[in-house]
């Protein structure tokens, strides 16, 4: 998740949803972990968003994060992933070490991961987590156990398109 307004805003957006799922599809739906991505901690609203959703998701926060990174957005225009256009960047250490903390949450609840004696290198792991990843096992807070404290202010109003070009934004 982006340390972004917006982003908080569709983190409330995508836990009504899973709650919905869970309550009409599949009772098992669990968020496995959220992974801050794009971190500057320079920037107060960073400091603010990690608080905030900490405070919410308490230990499916994962305590790497992904910093913003000149690295990182270059690669994908090259058609490469972080740890093969530049391993030694901030940003492929971050994933790295992400999907090492992945393992270590993980290993011991899935017969499906290979354990660190068959598989030492996670580089290939680490190009592909995604920011937030589900799966069944792992316990979420269902609305009623948490009121989320990640509600819009604007409650009640429907969001609307944004303009697709200049001109309609003028007219």
């Amino acid at each position: 998740m982006q340390c972004e307004y917006y982003a908080l805003e569709g983190l409330a957006q995508l836990y009504k949803t899973i709650s919905l799922v869970k309550q009409n599809l599949n009772r098992n739906l669990q968020i496995e972990g959220l992974v801050f991505s794009m971190v500057d901690q320079r920037a107060n609203l960073t400091l603010q968003v990690i608080e905030e959703v900490k405070k919410f998701l308490k230990d499916k926060v994962y305590d790497t994060v992904i910093p913003r990174n000149i690295r990182l957005a270059e690669a994908p225009s090259h058609g490469k992933p972080i740890a093969s256009y530049d391993k030694t960047s901030k940003g492929a250490e971050a994933y790295e070490k992400l999907a090492r903390e992945f393992l270590s949450r993980n290993e011991a609840k899935s017969p499906l991961l290979p354990s660190r004696e068959k598989s030492p290198d996670v580089r290939r792991l680490a190009g592909s987590l995604g920011e937030v990843g589900m799966r069944d096992g792992l316990d979420m807070p269902t609305p009623e156990d948490h009121p989320s404290p990640l509600s819009s202010p604007l409650k009640g109003e429907e969001a609307t398109t944004p303009p697709q070009s200049t001109q309609e934004v003028q007219s």
